[in-house]
Parts: C-alpha cells; structure tokens; sequence
C-alpha cells in the first residue's frame, strides 16, 4: 500500500522480479484503505505521519502481529515509539543504522 503511485509500480516489479506475482496485493492509498488486521504491517514512512496515523496503524495489527516501522530518524524514534505504546502496543526490539532506526512494536492485549 502506498499513496505514492510510482512506489506502486516499482512494487509491482519487484514482484514480478521476484515471483511473487500471485502473493502480492497492492493498493493505492493509507491504512484507511484497508479493513481488518494483519499479522504483519510494515510502515517505512517519516516520523510525524507515523505518530499522525498511528491509531489507524495499531487497528491494523491482528493479535499477536507484528508491527514495524521504519524510515525513522533515531533522534525521534522514542517519540515514535512512545505514540505507539500510549496505543497498546509494546516495543518489541529496535535497530539503527546511519542516523535511521526500525522499530519492532506488538500489540499488549
């Protein structure tokens, strides 16, 4: 999912590249575009729209999912992290390279 549409179409040919075709739903759009939870929702956007959207980002978490959120700047990735765990959700792990961080967050419930 992207609301970008060139993201949309490299996408689609890193699937096609990899044979992943048939496994490989895109959507152009946000975490509105979708219903239900996921066991694996994957975020790779700044800091400020992941705290914005970040009750839309946990709604999409299935029970017992994982979550993961990267494209953070370290300097912010606590403020980011603590959004998220004001939500429910638990920081599972981080990791950081070049100034950028991934974090790993589940839900608590």
């Amino acid at each position: 999912m992207d609301i970008d549409a060139a993201a949309l179409t490299v996408a689609a040919l890193n699937g096609r590249l990899n044979a992943l075709t048939a496994r490989l739903h895109l959507i152009g759009g946000g975490p509105e575009a979708l219903r239900g939870a996921w066991p694996l929702v994957l975020a790779n956007i700044q800091a400020g729209p992941l705290i914005e959207m970040s009750p839309l980002l946990v709604r999409r978490v299935a029970h017992r999912g994982t979550l993961i959120l990267s494209g953070v700047a370290a300097g912010v990735a606590d403020d980011v992290a603590n959004a998220y765990r004001r939500l429910g959700m638990h920081l599972r792990g981080s990791r950081s390279r070049s100034g950028w961080s991934a974090l790993v967050l589940e839900p608590s419930w």
